[in-house]
């Protein structure tokens, strides 16, 4: 299955343990791809301890853009070849080297050749003929909609010659400290915060952290709070309406509705643990307990790697957990219905 990471030059070092950690769901083979002095640069190992791929990390990734690969074998050998990155097209090509990692299993296989992998197949049976005539279409939102489509939950990471790097399925994966992380699940995902660019763990209780959420503080995010009123979160819905907005049915039949719209959202995030382990009668309880806008920075968390999902699980099918929470929290939200969140049953069993 893999982990394939991206990351910034500016994105702070991480530590041994956490690349021992790496290794060890990932034993198969590693590799480092980036540009300098105008030409692409690909480094491999096939590692036989966690030093190997360590000090290929601090050799070639510390301080560095660029893409980092490592592989648990699925389809094919063992070997170099099989490691990613592989070579789509080389220097001689008339548009120059183009490489590729890859993180999933391809429902298209190795059939043709066993020793080979998956991802070798579909180089050679589908990006080499798409891509030979005008690599450009690479970098276009129309293809690479396409090629995720095609591809369904795997993804890709591209870098050619000119520095020019593009993920397929990037939504699927997860941003922390300075990275983008293919998933949580080949790597032990600890419960992380990123401080002044910085990487801090942190093995508080999620729940003990929840008043501390700062929604202003949050970078690059529409901008809401915890307001006390729901037509002023960036997620409200139209087709809901303020008119619905109260006590009574209204109320009950505005949370279920945003409880459905936020378990479908989970889905589409690529949250796949949370999406089956939750149902709308648990977000109900938690839109009624938290308030909608912190619940959606709760997922937003998870999605960005700074929780884990099952931290989110945890924390929100935790009913006498939720209720004591707020006993904390500055939430207008749920001063203004604290009568209707005493009998939370009722949107529960709504």
């Amino acid at each position: 299955m893999c982990l394939l990471i991206t990351q910034l030059a500016t994105a702070p070092s991480i530590p041994d343990h956490w690349l021992e950690d790496f290794y060890s769901y990932n034993p198969d083979g590693a590799g480092v791809m980036y540009v300098e002095d105008g030409r692409l640069q690909v480094h491999k190992v096939v590692p036989t301890c966690a030093e190997d791929f360590i000090k290929l990390f601090r050799d070639h990734a510390d301080g560095r853009e660029c893409a980092i690969h490592l592989r648990w074998r699925t389809h094919g050998d063992i070997n170099n070849e099989n490691t990613h990155p592989y070579e789509v097209f080389g220097e001689d090509h008339k548009d120059g080297a183009l490489w590729m990692m890859h993180n999933g299993v391809l429902a298209t296989g190795n059939a043709m050749d066993t020793t080979k992998s998956d991802t070798w197949h579909f180089i050679r049976d589908y990006l080499r003929p798409m891509l030979e005539h005008d690599r450009r279409i690479l970098f276009t939102y129309q293809f690479q909609e396409m090629l995720g489509k095609f591809i369904g939950n795997n993804r890709f990471t591209f870098l050619d010659a000119s520095g020019q790097m593009v993920t397929i399925n990037e939504e699927q994966g997860v941003r922390w400290g300075g990275r983008w992380m293919s998933n949580t699940y080949a790597w032990s995902a600890p419960l992380h915060l990123e401080t002044n660019g910085a990487l801090k763990t942190t093995t508080t209780p999620l729940i003990e952290t929840i008043a501390e959420i700062d929604l202003a503080e949050i970078p690059e995010r529409p901008t809401y709070g915890v307001t006390g009123d729901p037509t002023q979160s960036w997620r409200w819905s139209d087709t809901v309406g303020a008119n619905t907005y109260g006590y009574e049915d209204g109320y009950a039949d505005y949370v279920y509705t945003q409880a459905e719209v936020l378990h479908e959202e989970i889905g589409e995030l690529g949250l796949s643990v949370a999406f089956k382990q939750l149902d709308e009668n648990v977000i109900s309880d938690a839109i009624t307990y938290y308030g909608e806008d912190v619940l959606w920075e709760l997922i937003y968390q998870a999605h960005d790697g700074y929780i884990t999902e099952q931290e989110l699980v945890n924390t929100l099918s935790d009913t006498d957990a939720l209720y004591a929470a707020v006993d904390g929290m500055e939430n207008d939200y749920y001063d203004e219905h604290s009568d209707f969140v005493a009998n939370s049953q009722y949107v529960s069993h709504y």
